[in-house]
């Protein structure tokens, strides 16, 4: 049997670092909860142990700076969050409409 998750509860919260596996054991993720909320930097990784995306969390929402990566570590695009919602070119991205 695989470890899932590594981490620690604070008052019923998740807090601190924390590390999630696929079940063969490889990484999938780690990152920081700070009274249940995702903070500072989040890494995410491929099955194959790639990085897939990185980005930092404030109070639970993405903000700044997020790379995304394809399986073999090539950069595939840049996005700049605010407060969780998306921005490009300065401006606040609307998802629904851009997946259209």
């Amino acid at each position: 049997l695989q470890l899932k998750q590594t981490g620690s509860y604070r008052t019923g919260f998740y807090d601190g670092e924390w590390a999630t596996y696929y079940e063969d054991g490889k990484l999938m993720l780690t990152g920081t909860y700070e009274s249940n909320r995702k903070e500072r930097e989040w890494k995410y990784y491929y099955e194959n142990g790639q990085l897939m995306q990185v980005g930092r969390y404030m109070h639970d929402k993405q903000e700044g700076k997020w790379s995304y990566y394809y399986d073999d570590g090539v950069l595939k695009s840049t996005r700049y969050y605010v407060n969780g919602e998306l921005y490009a070119d300065g401006k606040r991205m609307d998802i629904q409409k851009s997946k259209q």
